[in-house]
């Protein structure tokens, strides 16, 4: 959060100290954020203020992305272990092709269609951008007032990620909490990656459903 702060104008609450209790568990003490999810609200917004939400939003992610990374790493942003929205901790990460490889992304080949086969090859090759990604962005973590975005929350996930990995975060997890805003999330802010969605969405179905 406090990364956040110092570099973009993102509205995030403001750390003020960590503790550590007797049982070992670390609590973050931050200022209080008068404003309710965008879950509760969404649907009593009118159609312009859900889009001056989406606007904000994409204000908002072209500051992320003018964060210049420090290198190739795929990781949190002090270099160490990332996690994804589920809580799985994977890396660092060199490069991106070190995290493809350990993502699982090779064990597509030889079990797809010959158009995803292509898909796969293509991406594969590709040296994709690395950018500061949230990789959490629920409605539950954008609190909204009076139909403008108040605070941005849950930063526990967030780090240095390819281009690709927020929309799928939001496609496949967390936009399923509201699929117009996930559908119009990504179609606003986030177009251009239908094919990493795609492999997404093969990854998932052969790791998980066999």
């Amino acid at each position: 959060m406090a990364f956040v702060r110092a570099h973009t104008s993102i509205p995030v609450p403001r750390p003020y100290e960590v503790l550590l209790d007797s049982c070992g568990r670390h609590y973050i003490v931050m200022e209080y954020i008068d404003a309710c999810e965008l879950t509760i609200t969404w649907s009593s917004l009118s159609e312009d203020q859900q889009k001056d939400i989406i606007s904000e939003l994409g204000r908002y992610w072209n500051e992320l992305r003018q964060i210049p990374a420090t290198g190739p790493a795929v990781c949190a942003v002090d270099g160490g272990t990332v996690k994804d929205h589920q809580g799985r901790e994977f890396g660092p990460f060199p490069s991106f092709q070190d995290f493809a490889t350990l993502y699982g992304y090779f064990i597509l080949r030889g079990k797809c269609d010959s158009s995803t086969e292509q898909i796969l090859e293509n991406f594969l090759a590709k040296e994709h951008r690395i950018v500061f990604t949230h990789c959490d962005l629920a409605p539950r973590n954008i609190l909204v007032k009076d139909g403008r975005i108040a605070s941005i929350i849950d930063w526990e996930c967030a780090g240095w990620f390819p281009e690709y990995w927020e929309a799928n975060q939001v496609e496949y997890s967390n936009g399923l909490e509201i699929p117009d805003f996930g559908d119009k999330f990504i179609k606003s802010i986030l177009p251009g990656f239908e094919n990493e969605q795609r492999l997404e969405y093969e990854l998932s179905r052969h790791i998980f459903r066999g």
